[in-house]
């Protein structure tokens, strides 16, 4: 969970979109209004949702703004991504104001003094349309990079010995071969990866600029799939700024 600073300029870009429905805005962030979704759909999910994780009074309520949020959206939410194969719950091992999600396994996990910061139904519906533009968005880990990248040489590169690293690594694991050169592969796919992020930040002209574009993309879709399920658009820009007072105008860290 982490969100853009200028979301205000963002919702009022969404609500232009939705009246051009799919017309590209000139100005960032750029989200073509209907583009919710991409990537393929794991057939099953990874980690089992438990009666601790997703029957508490807190984890009702999120599964009861999910409904609605999926209600708005079948589009997004179908073919292998209903709510009934989802796991949204509280997390009682996370103490600090968060939510995390796991697209791979379907799971949003919030923590409980993220669900008792939010005022309203709409201010904890807004952190849930961004947790759950992850899982639409199958945002997992390194398997999505900035549009810029695709067409930059270094990187390219880098992307395909990765890529070839990769595939030693699981011929090697498949064959159940010398673990220690599966370990030596390993950390040279790592050195890889680090060189690849150096050279998002350099193109991208920021510090993490790989995933700070994957949180913003969550933040776009997020708010697509925030205001099609009816929601305040200023409960939207109320929990960001509760939740990150140091995003507010006028209020300190």
């Amino acid at each position: 969970m982490r969100l853009v600073n200028s979301i205000v300029f963002l919702m009022l870009a969404l609500v232009s979109a939705a009246c051009s429905r799919g017309e590209r805005q000139d100005a960032q962030p750029q989200h073509t209004w209907g583009e919710t979704r991409r990537g393929l759909i794991p057939s099953t999910q990874g980690r089992p949702c438990n009666i601790e994780f997703s029957t508490t009074p807190e984890a009702v309520r999120l599964n009861a703004l999910a409904a609605r949020i999926v209600a708005a959206n079948p589009q997004t939410f179908s073919d292998g991504l209903e709510l009934s194969k989802m796991c949204i719950g509280v997390d009682p091992g996370l103490q600090v104001v968060d939510a995390r999600t796991t697209p791979e396994s379907l799971r949003v996990a919030f923590s409980r003094p993220l669900v008792q910061l939010a005022q309203t139904d709409g201010e904890l519906a807004a952190v849930l349309s961004h947790e759950l533009a992850h899982i639409t968005l199958q945002h997992s880990g390194f398997s999505e990079f900035p549009p810029r990248m695709n067409v930059d040489p270094a990187f390219l590169r880098w992307k395909a010995d990765a890529k070839s690293i990769q595939d030693q690594i699981v011929a090697l694991a498949t064959a159940k071969a010398d673990p220690q050169k599966i370990f030596e592969l390993n950390a040279e796919f790592a050195k890889i990866l680090a060189l690849m992020n150096q050279r998002i930040d350099e193109v991208y002209g920021e510090s993490n600029a790989h995933l700070n574009w994957i949180e913003q993309e969550a933040d776009e879709v997020g708010a697509e799939l925030f205001i099609r399920a009816g929601f305040k658009q200023e409960d939207f820009v109320q929990i960001l700024w509760t939740s990150h007072p140091s995003d507010a105008p006028g209020r300190g860290v």
